[in-house]
């Protein structure tokens, strides 16, 4: 072989290793941008889920140390993307991964889980110090967000905790517990971070409610829910002027269930507004029986949660119930607790008006259970006022009939009627109608039955 071949043979190996050096440039690189897309958050540009996952596994096997994972949410996000813009929004989800992530020691790990929910990988030395940090975490977020912002918005944040006590659960299960013990901060303050530890507690809650979340749905289409009337009575005539309807769950398994295990969390997670219309839509159709019957209507109450204020046109769906049995208006009144008032005061008050030039009636219950502003009751279009059961319970006594007479004589001056709500003994009854309070409605009257137990109750008479 000649000198020339040798030449073009070593020219031929030398240009398939440089192909082969591309090759496999450019394969190593394909893989890290795949690494790095399957290992990225596209909002904040950090570590998503797999990530933390990933290093979580690889830490608790490699590290002696205690650790903790948080879960840490921004309370009210949606407000920040009406108020702002859906950019804006985004900006502060990328400053909450960079203020956490400032804050984080060389082996712990953050990342951003869904919408506004971040889960950090923490070294655990005591309860006090976690939450010394997560505090700084929320200021340092306020701090960067509010920087180019004329008007200072207080951002809160919410925050569970759990101690990784038990390094074989499942990364899911750890994030669940620290999610529970979040979940389950139901107070509000003012505090830029409120926080809870997971506990046992937590865990029992957290499997009750899913087991009411995982049958709510066909109890609803089985006929397991079950509308009951609480009568009130007049105190001037001495006879039934009304009634409210009220929710109960009648489980063929666990019996009937009281409604304080089911309508906060029925609130918590939106099933409570499938509820409302329920209980709509049952009066509607036992009003329209009445009516075919020949039977006196009378006006019934039916509560209507806050949740529903979310939605602008809400009010149709109600109106379309109202309209299929061809019930009037004004034998349907719809309650809002003090606190839903209290909080969506601006929501509130267009919708109420709404309801009145539609016929129905609006009642303020709870009055006095803590929320009250006087000017809210300047500015809704409110029929009712319930007086809270608080005013009849535990310290009953003459301050409390001084405040009782009132809030009576308030009503009257502004075309207002008022109902008595958890009255105990005939005595008060008696200070009741007295005072020139208008209904009743307690057990020592009537207590919550059935529709049928009640129909065969106001036929025979029985209501006074």
């Amino acid at each position: 072989m000649g000198g020339g071949d040798a030449m073009k043979d070593a020219m031929y190996l030398g240009a398939i290793l440089i192909l082969l050096l591309c090759c496999a440039y450019f394969y190593i690189s394909g893989r890290r941008r795949v690494n790095k897309a399957a290992y990225t958050d596209r909002i904040t540009q950090g570590a998503n889920q797999a990530y933390l996952q990933r290093w979580t596994k690889q830490m608790l096997e490699r590290e002696k140390s205690q650790f903790c994972l948080a879960y840490m949410n921004l309370v009210k996000f949606k407000a920040i993307n009406d108020f702002y813009g859906y950019e804006k929004g985004n900006e502060l989800l990328k400053q909450i991964y960079d203020c956490i992530k400032a804050e984080l020691k060389s082996v712990e790990k953050c990342s951003r889980i869904s919408a506004d929910n971040y889960v950090i990988f923490m070294y655990y030395e005591s309860e006090e110090t976690i939450k010394k940090r997560l505090k700084t975490i929320a200021e340092s977020v306020n701090k960067c967000f509010n920087e180019t912002l004329e008007k200072y918005y207080h951002l809160t944040f919410r925050a569970g905790v759990y101690i990784i006590s038990e390094p074989s659960v499942s990364y899911s299960v750890m994030v669940d517990r620290a999610n529970i013990a979040g979940r389950n901060l139901n107070r509000q303050t003012n505090n830029v971070v409120e926080i809870a530890f997971y506990n046992e507690k937590d865990r029992m809650e957290f499997l009750r409610e899913k087991e009411i979340e995982d049958s709510m749905e066909s109890a609803l289409e089985n006929g397991e829910f079950e509308v009951y009337l609480q009568p009130k009575l007049d105190l001037n005539q001495n006879e039934m002027e009304g009634a409210e309807a009220l929710i109960r769950w009648n489980s063929p398994d666990k019996g009937l269930i009281a409604p304080m295990q089911f309508i906060d969390l029925f609130e918590k997670n939106g099933f409570i507004k499938k509820i409302d219309l329920y209980v709509f839509e049952t009066v509607c159709k036992y009003m329209r029986k009445w009516m075919d019957e020949g039977a006196t209507l009378f006006p019934i109450s039916v509560n209507l949660s806050r949740l529903h204020f979310q939605q602008k046109d809400f009010l149709e769906e109600f109106d379309a119930i109202r309209e299929k049995y061809d019930v009037p208006a004004k034998y349907l009144e719809f309650e809002l607790t003090e606190r839903t008032v209290f909080e969506e005061t601006e929501l509130l008050t267009a919708a109420m008006r709404s309801m009145r030039e539609k016929g129905y009636s609006c009642s303020l219950d709870d009055f006095g259970s803590g929320y009250s502003s006087l000017n809210i009751l300047k500015e809704l279009p409110i029929n009712v006022i319930k007086l809270d059961r608080g005013f009849f319970i535990g310290q009953y006594n003459e301050q409390s009939r001084v405040i009782i007479r009132a809030i009576i004589n308030m009503a009257k001056e502004l075309d207002m009627k008022t109902v008595a709500e958890g009255v105990d003994t005939p005595e008060q009854c008696s200070f009741l109608r007295e005072s020139g309070c208008n209904m009743m409605q307690a057990f020592i009257y009537k207590k919550p039955m059935p529709i049928p137990q009640f129909e065969e109750m106001y036929q025979e008479g029985q209501a006074s």
